[in-house]
């Protein structure tokens, strides 16, 4: 068949191609057969070939000594003695490249053909150089070859059958490119790493076990590939390879990755099976999973056939970057977090590798800022995906996260900000581990420092320069509030940010859109104090009016599927008696299954019913239905897809073991689409806590716990319990649930209805739709609304249904077992039950008005996935008629009055009008019953106002828990010691002058008069009872360090102020307060002993031996006098922001703040008993409540200048009246801005026939006040609080607290009399005494704290005290 020559063997041959510089090429072919000089023949002939040789003109001009004769002239050539030659040039072309390849056979070429070769060629010139055949390159091992190639710029050696890599290529140093792909090497020699000039090294497919460390001296490299290998490690310094932008190391079996962080251009990485590319900024990456090769099991990426997963694919990258891995690079964490976001199974496979959490947390800690962020990405995929990985990254090394916090860089912050609210998110018992004092103080820093940078910047929101700075800055504070509002999840964490007053301030301050906050910012402030229980502060902030002077409005929407159609209905019908949207209407929506899905679409998105109706049929047609063959081009029913699908005997078990109608994912698609709260600007998430900060009522959907057994219903809320709800829910055995899932999350569980779509899970847990525990939610619905407002009644509950088929007798079905499970079913999903219950005892309860609507009619007897058309118009239709019933509409009308009839606010959002109106009976206190006492006493005993003596009198009630005396909070400033340092050096440098100043000073200076002298001698007794005077003034009869005191006053307060005067030399300092009568004597003595006569009634002249002035110790261009008396300046108005309202900086501000700080420090730990506030402080014209008053003391002489300066201010004439006589007529003087000035001691003598008095004066005057715009820094404190106030207070100011949470506000009204000064004298309008005016505040506080009301505790006490009948009325939200 075949002849002999079919089995013979081809000669080996080759090919030898030749490129030059003008693009020729020529090629020499040989076979084993020909010798040595024949194949140079032949090379010889192909060298020799006329198209090598070039011809060209070659033009030449040269000067020329004699005319031009016979040559080619032109004109003026001849003279100007110019010489053109022309000549014809020919050049051979430049050899550029040189390829040798076997075409036949497997036999090397001999190597002495090969050097003839070499040596026949002028290789000088040859930049690029590929030999594929051993004998070749074994000629290259002579190094005088190698050095010809002084241009090579490329040397491919591949496939050329090399066992080792000739050393002599070292000689090449202007090579660029080398490549010896498909070889058999094992090793490269260490002369590669003189190729300094090296741009390119492939060694892909040898059998390379190592690399030569030289290789670090190739700095310019940028490729580098070595897939199919047999490197275990590449030991290499990657410090010198910056360069490198390629690194291929595929199917090698590596023990652990290459160090190649330092390798910042590295934009292309092969490793294990994994192939990973970056845009040059490492913003976008792009991940491949390689298919195993051929071989695989040599290499080390062991994949089975069995192995089609893909997290069975990626067992062998995560195994090596996640087990002793140190290349922590950008490429590398790209692909992590490219893994981790692409499918949750990748997660669980990252978390059980060996080390791997710890590997990823040292990734996180890297120099690298994309490393750090793509990092901390996966870590918070991690931890978001359960619980259980939380808890593994928390076990790990949290603090060594944490640590990135303090950081600089804001995008590391923002990183590990994320990654905090992703754990915290995921995991309670992992937020309570992170949640340390170190922590929350980093991350109260971040909100609070950024904030003051801001303000600093002089722009609102922190956009000083409107740029990026600015917005990262905003995205920091954004994120660390979202990190406190995720750590607040865990219940230990809730109660310690509740107890840091800074935190709730700054919070409040945020909320409410303090000092121009960026939205997002307040967003994020509201969302934390929403997860705080904070809902008082909520409604405030998102401009909702406290519910005050009504009850509560419940509105419960039954499940039913499709047949959620009939519930639109009913609402829009609710809508038009009403005229009201369904979200303005109510407090409280909740919802089962299809009812939440209302609720969501008509409490968070405010859509219309038309619009829910027309989602409803898109929905339905989407989700319920299948697709039949094209050619059909309709839909199908789901009865109609089961039997079709049960006719095919191959998918009939699937459809049974699936145990589920539809298909889940369609729906959930939908959802998301639907439930995507991003472009809302007040929302920073899509959680259902994150609508909190829309103008939204509150709205719960119910669903099943199917995790747990028995299960019970779960409620998703877009609000949390109050704090202490959790007492109050035990005992009425209320369900769990959470505010954090996402809405879309929320309304897939409530309606995940057994056997038509699958169960869902999330967080560890799974759910069923709710119909299956609590399809009529009504029950829920009144948990509900009692936890979260556990002091309001409930005026209105509304229950709609979906619809009913009257009964009728059941058929019997195909087993017993199945009508078993259908009585159960319809059991468990009956809305009757509930109906009958709410029914029932609803009535019962006064007040509340219960209103159910739901047709009954056999035509609402539909599937709840039904998607005929025909059906929904009979469903409609039958609702429609139920709707037109006249008993219907007469219960829609009666429920609209229900709605409507206290529905009585302004414009101001509850803010009470001009006056205030008679108590609402209503109003009571709840469950915290506690007074606490605010006092702010003037420091003179005598100076007490009949404001402080009732709150000094409450401290004896029983339910009093504290009386903070505000006059003791103060504190030094921080400066203090600093100022003083300074004072003590300015006075040592004065010394060397005092003398020669003293002096002087008693020569220049006219003194009191020389009796004086006599009666600090002659008088020690008198003196020593005016000091014992001034002392017993002084001291307090009871005092508390803490500033919680039950009595006091008096002149303890001094020891809390700092000096008022400037030299000591001059000014009475607090040292010398005891002994004032003393020291005034001791002074006047000196006086006396510098033999100064008086002048009594004129000023003396410069010819009595002195200048202008009489008193010793202070000079006329000094006098605190002057002060005193001056306008005052204004006091420091706390604001909002916890700065001076009006931006000053004094050490009265920085007082002011301590204050304000201290008072919070007081006040939190009474917060979960206090229910009642009592401000016994004083409201001068309209300046808001005094905090904090400011004492001025000075020794006046009279006669003296200051004296009758003194007489000619308080509208006396110097020269008739007297200043000792005005005091002891009127011991306490009031002045304009609610200053006084009283004399604390005085003594007069006669000397030479004219009296000589000593008056120790003291001036107060508010220092620290609290205006109405200011309260929004205490809203934290005053939510729910009932203030009362002895003082009058403005209609404005009284609005103030209202809109700071207050529940209400009792003060004194215009029907009193009152001036409206504010000052304690305005009580004397009443004629009644102190004794009178505590009598009737104790009977009001005994009434109320029993349990009263506001009217009726009002009522008592005026029964107890007639005078003061109308004295006092309450503002409320419901004062017109």
């Amino acid at each position: 068949m075949f002849g002999l020559g079919s089995f013979s063997k081809r000669p080996d041959a080759w090919r030898l191609d030749l490129a030059f510089s003008h693009q020729q090429e020529l090629e020499v072919n040989w076979t084993g057969a020909d010798g040595e000089a024949a194949v140079l023949a032949s090379l010889q002939d192909a060298l020799d070939s006329p198209e090598l040789v070039h011809e060209h003109v070659g033009v030449q001009l040269t000067p020329a000594s004699q005319q031009l004769r016979g040559v080619v002239a032109a004109a003026g050539f001849g003279q100007s003695k110019t010489r053109l030659s022309l000549s014809v040039q020919t050049t051979r072309s430049q050899l550029t490249g040189v390829e040798l390849t076997r075409t036949v056979g497997s036999s090397a070429l001999s190597t002495s053909i090969a050097l003839a070769l070499m040596n026949a060629l002028d290789v000088t010139t040859v930049t690029r150089l590929r030999f594929a055949d051993g004998g070749a390159v074994a000629a290259l091992a002579d190094p005088r070859v190698l050095s010809r190639f002084t241009a090579l710029r490329v040397l491919n050696l591949s496939h050329a059958g090399l066992g080792a890599l000739p050393a002599a290529v070292g000689l090449l140093n202007q090579l660029q490119e080398l490549r010896v792909v498909g070889n058999q090497l094992r090793i490269l020699p260490p002369e590669v790493g003189q190729l300094v000039q090296l741009r390119v090294l492939a060694a892909d497919s040898n059998q390379l076990t190592i690399l030569p460390g030289e290789l670090r001296r190739c700095v310019l490299l940028e490729e580098l590939t070595l897939q199919h290998n047999r490197l275990t490690s590449v030991l290499l310094s990657f410090a010198s390879l910056r360069n490198l932008s390629v690194l291929h190391l595929y199917d090698n079996p590596l023990e652990f990755l290459p160090e190649i962080s330092p390798c910042n251009r590295l934009h292309h990485l092969t490793v294990a099976n994994l192939r990973v590319t970056a845009d040059p900024a490492y913003t976008k990456f792009k991940v491949e999973v390689l298919p195993p090769p051929p071989g695989a099991a040599g290499s080390g990426i062991a994949i089975s056939l069995w192995d089609s997963k893909q997290s069975d694919k990626l067992r062998p990258i995560f195994s090596l970057m996640l087990r002793r891995s140190s290349g922590h690079h950008p490429l590398l964490a790209g692909a992590l977090r490219y893994l981790a976001e692409e499918d949750p199974k990748n997660r669980e496979l990252m978390a059980k590798q060996e080390n791997g959490l710890q590997q990823l947390v040292l990734m996180a800690l890297s120099d690298s800022p994309v490393v750090v962020e793509e990092t901390c990405h996966t870590l918070t995929l991690l931890a978001e995906h359960s619980p259980l990985l939380a808890d593994a990254v928390v076990e790990n090394d949290a603090n060594a996260i944490m640590r990135l916090l303090p950081s600089v860089d804001e995008q590391r912050q923002l990183s590990t900000l994320r990654l905090l609210a992703g754990i915290a998110y995921s995991s309670p018992a992992a937020a309570a581990k992170l949640a340390t004092e170190g922590l929350l103080r980093s991350l109260e820093e971040l909100v609070e420092g950024w904030g003051q940078e801001e303000e600093g910047d002089g722009a609102p929101g922190g956009a000083a320069g409107g740029g990026t700075a600015g917005g990262c800055r905003e995205e920091v504070r954004t994120s660390a509030l979202k990190a406190l509002g995720n750590l607040a999840f865990c219940a230990d964490n809730q109660r310690k940010l509740e107890r840091n007053s800074g935190l709730m301030r700054r919070l409040s301050q945020l909320a409410l859109g303090g000092q121009g906050a960026p939205v997002k910012v307040q967003a994020a402030a509201l969302r934390v104090l929403a997860i705080l229980g904070e809902n008082e502060l909520v409604r405030q902030a998102v401009g909702k009016a406290p519910i005050q002077g009504r009850g509560l409005r419940i509105l419960s929407l039954d499940g039913g599927g499709m047949k959620g159609l009939a519930t639109v209905r009913l609402l829009a019908e609710l809508e038009r008696h009403t005229g009201k949207r369904i979200h303005e209407m109510f407090d409280l929506i909740v919802g089962t299954s299809t009812g939440g899905l209302l609720a969501v679409a008509l409490g968070l998105r405010h859509m219309s019913t038309s619009d829910c109706n027309y989602i409803y049929k898109v929905l339905g047609q989407k989700v319920f239905s299948r697709i039949v063959a094209a050619k059909e081009n309709k839909e199908e029913s789901w009865m109609e897809s089961f039997y079709r699908t049960f006719q095919n005997k191959t998918s009939h078990v699937r459809a049974v073991v699936v145990g589920y109608k539809h298909d889940a994912s369609v729906y959930e698609a939908l959802l998301r689409e639907y439930c995507d709260f991003s472009q809302q600007e007040r929302c920073i998430g899509d959680a259902m806590i994150d609508t909190a900060g829309l103008h939204v009522p509150a709205v719960a959907l119910v669903s099943t716990l199917s995790s747990i057994t028995p299960a019970p219903p779960f409620v998703f809320r877009n609000y949390q319990l109050p704090p202490g709800a959790a007492a109050l829910a035990a005992s009425i055995s209320a369900h769990g649930g959470s505010c954090k899932h996402p809405v879309w999350q929320a309304v897939r569980a409530s309606s995940a209805a057994s056997f038509y779509m699958e169960d869902f899970s999330c967080g560890g847990d799974k759910f069923q739709d709710g119909a299956v525990v609590a399809n009529n939610p009504t029950l829920v619905a009144m948990q509900e609304a009692r936890l979260l407002w556990p002091e309001h009644s409930v005026d209105a509950v509304i229950s709609l249904g979906v619809g009913l088929a009257p009964p009728s007798r059941r058929e019997k079905g195909m087993t017993s077992f199945m009508d078993t499970g259908a009585i159960l079913i319809e059991s468990s999903t009956s809305v009757s039950r509930v109906e009958e219950a709410a029914a029932t005892l609803l009535p019962l309860v006064p007040g509340v008005k219960y209103f159910r609507f739901c047709a009954t009619d056999p035509r609402c007897a539909m599937e709840l996935d039904e998607i005929d058309p025909l059906r929904w118009a009979a469903l409609e239709a039958a609702t429609d008629e139920y709707i037109a019933l006249p008993a219907t509409q007469a219960k829609f009308a009666e429920a609209a009055a229900a709605l409507g009839l206290t529905q009585q606010v302004d414009g101001t959002g509850g803010a009470p009008s001009a006056a205030a109106a008679a108590p609402s009976t209503s109003l009571k206190l709840g469950s915290r019953r506690k007074l606490v006492v605010l006092r702010a006493p003037r420091l003179a005993g005598h100076q007490a106002g009949l404001d402080d003596a009732v709150a000094a009198s409450l401290a004896r009630l029983p339910g009093c828990a504290a009386v903070v005396n505000l006059q003791r909070l103060s504190v030094p400033t921080q400066s203090a010691p600093a100022d003083q340092q300074q004072q003590q050096q300015q006075e040592q440098q004065e010394q060397p002058h005092k003398q020669q100043d003293e002096a002087q000073q008693r020569q220049a200076t006219v003194s009191v008069p020389a009796a004086a002298a006599r009666i600090a001698a002659g008088s020690s007794t008198a003196g020593q009872r005016q000091h014992s005077r001034a002392a017993a003034v002084a001291v307090p009869s009871t005092a508390s360090e803490d500033g919680a005191v039950h009595e006091g006053g008096g002149l303890s307060g001094y020891l809390n102020l700092s000096s008022w005067f400037g030299s000591p030399a001059k000014h009475l300092t607090l040292s010398t307060i005891p002994d004032v009568a003393a020291g005034a004597a001791a002074a006047t003595a000196a006086a006396a002993a510098a033999g100064v006569a008086p002048r009594v009634g004129r000023t003396p002249s410069p010819q009595d031996g002195g200048t202008h002035g009489t008193d010793a110790s202070v000079s006329p261009a000094t006098s605190p006098l002057r002060h005193m008396l001056a306008t005052p300046a204004a006091p420091v108005r706390v604001a909002a922001s916890g700065q001076p309202a009006d931006g000053s900086a004094s050490a009265s501000s920085a007082a002011g703040l301590d204050l304000l700080a201290l008072l919070e420090g007081k006040l939190e730990p009474l917060l979960p008993a206090m229910g009642v506030l009592h401000l016994g402080m004083e409201v001068p014209g309209g300046q808001g409540p005094v905090l904090h008053w400011k004492q001025r003391l000075q020794v006046v002489a009279e006669p003296s200048e200051e004296a009758s300066e003194l007489l000619q201010s308080l509208g006396h004439d110097p020269v008739t009246a007297r200043l000792t006589d005005v005091f002891a007529a009127q011991p306490e003087l009031e002045l304009e801005g609610g200053r006084t000035l009283s004399a604390v001691s005085s003594q007069t003598q006669w000397s030479e026939g004219a009296p000589l008095s000593m008056l120790l004066l003291s001036a107060s005057s508010p220092e620290v006040t609290l205006p109405a715009d200011s309260l929004c820094a205490l809203a934290w404190l005053l939510r729910g609080q009932l203030v009362v106030c002895t003082a009058p207070l403005p209609p404005s100011f009284a609005a103030a607290f209202l809109r700071a949470g207050a529940k209400g506000v009792i003060c004194r009204t215009e029907k009193a009399g009152d001036s409206g000064s504010g000052s304690s004298s305005s009580f004397k309008a009443l004629e009644l005494g102190a004794e009178g005016c505590c009598a009737f505040f104790s009977a009001f506080y005994e009434a109320l704290l029993a349990g009263r009301s506001v009217a009726a505790a009002l009522q008592t006490a005026e029964e107890q005290q007639p005078a003061l009948h109308g004295a006092y009325g309450l503002y409320d939200c419901g004062t017109e």
